[in-house]
């Protein structure tokens, strides 16, 4: 049993491989294009704006989904 990286290539049995990418961003505001205006991200959390989950963003009004980082 092997483990494959994203280029096929095969780990050794019993080794894991794992890749997590984690990045630290400050957020003052967030854009409400509902209200068009700035919002606190406590309020975007809220209003299921903003997914701390996945950090995603959604447009309120396209339900269009991107990432945070973007």
């Amino acid at each position: 049993n092997h483990v494959r990286d994203d280029r096929g290539q095969g780990a050794p049995d019993g080794v894991s491989v794992f890749s997590r990418s984690t990045e630290k961003i400050q957020v003052d505001s967030v854009y409400d294009p509902s209200r068009e205006c700035d919002i606190s991200l406590d309020e975007a959390i809220t209003r299921q704006i903003v997914h701390l989950e996945d950090s995603t963003y959604e447009n309120p009004l396209t339900g269009d989904i991107m990432s945070i980082s973007e």
